[in-house]
């Protein structure tokens, strides 16, 4: 496995692969700056694998309310003063943000980072959802690889094109010692991963590597086209979102349909979408389906979402 080529270009100090995916980088980044009865700073959407390892381990989670976008009734960003008012109050030892959400949703993870490093806290980052972020930021919001996060986590499965369980673990730290990283990392992966699997995201990053902007580009002018057309019909997560809700960023390329204005549930547009069309979504809620789009797709399964949604 090529670790160097894996670090260079997610701009980290070292880089480790995973094959159990991005929880078992969640509690490779909680038991690299924890030890039992910590307590660490969490947002309250983190994946839950945080709830998991806090629970196994012995630590005590404290939760960050986060702010509502009322219009798709979904958590949106954080106010950092809020994060700053909850290390002073109860002096955690790491702070663990997600960013980005499910619906693409990024917080300020650079100024984040100083607020926690102000005070000697790690940072830690789920981006399970933004490994692609590193293709270009003139496409995407920066990774908080590059914007002073200590530890990064990221799925290479959700944006990239690896197989299920394969991951990427960033360290970028002058908080956390990296010896310590690297023997907790090896206490939580298995001693033999299989090779099917590391193979798939080693080919994963050199796709990125070799024409990541190029296919990523295309991604987002068919999203871009497609957001456009059914804004006339629905409401439809876009730039147009951020600064609202404390909504710093947003993944572009993130599908985001709400529902609210028709007789009709997220739940049941999706079943529609896989026994009618064959188009399998992401995920549904009340009122929100959520769609994410790879290099993988042609421009005629986009069409054919707008058809699919449009007929409803």
């Amino acid at each position: 496995m090529n670790k160097k080529k894996l670090s260079e270009f997610f701009g980290a100090k070292d880089s480790f692969f995973l094959v159990n995916g991005s929880t078992g980088g969640i509690f490779t980044m909680l038991a690299s700056a924890l030890k039992a009865g910590d307590r660490v700073l969490v947002s309250r959407n983190c994946h839950i694998s945080v709830i998991n390892a806090c629970s196994m381990l012995g630590y005590i989670p404290i939760f960050i309310n986060q702010e509502v976008l009322p219009e798709f009734n979904l958590t949106a960003g954080i106010d950092l003063k809020k994060i700053e008012e909850l290390i002073i109050k109860y002096a955690p030892k790491a702070l663990l943000i997600t960013s980005p959400n499910y619906f693409g949703i990024c917080c300020d993870i650079e100024n984040i980072a100083k607020i926690s490093h102000k005070y000697n806290i790690p940072l830690l980052v789920d981006e399970a959802h933004g490994a692609h972020f590193s293709v270009s930021d003139k496409l995407f919001p920066q990774s908080a690889v590059r914007l002073g996060a200590d530890l990064v986590v990221q799925s290479a499965h959700k944006t990239l094109n690896a197989v299920n369980q394969t991951a990427f673990l960033h360290y970028n730290s002058k908080i956390i010692h990296y010896d310590r990283v690297k023997k907790v990392y090896s206490s939580f992966q298995t001693s033999s991963p299989s090779y099917v699997l590391c193979s798939s995201a080693e080919e994963a990053v050199t796709e990125l590597v070799c024409d990541g902007f190029g296919k990523w580009s295309k991604v987002l002018e068919y999203t871009n086209d497609l957001k456009n057309k059914l804004k006339d019909l629905f409401l439809v997560l876009d730039y147009d979102y951020v600064g609202k809700s404390n909504i710093f960023d947003l993944d572009k390329t993130r599908i985001v349909i709400n529902f609210k204005e028709y007789d009709v549930t997220g739940f049941e547009i999706s079943q529609k979408l896989r026994k009618e069309y064959n188009i399998d979504i992401e995920m549904a809620d009340l009122y929100n389906i959520v769609l994410i789009p790879t290099p993988a797709n042609k421009k005629s399964d986009f069409d054919l979402l707008y058809k699919a949604i449009s007929e409803r």
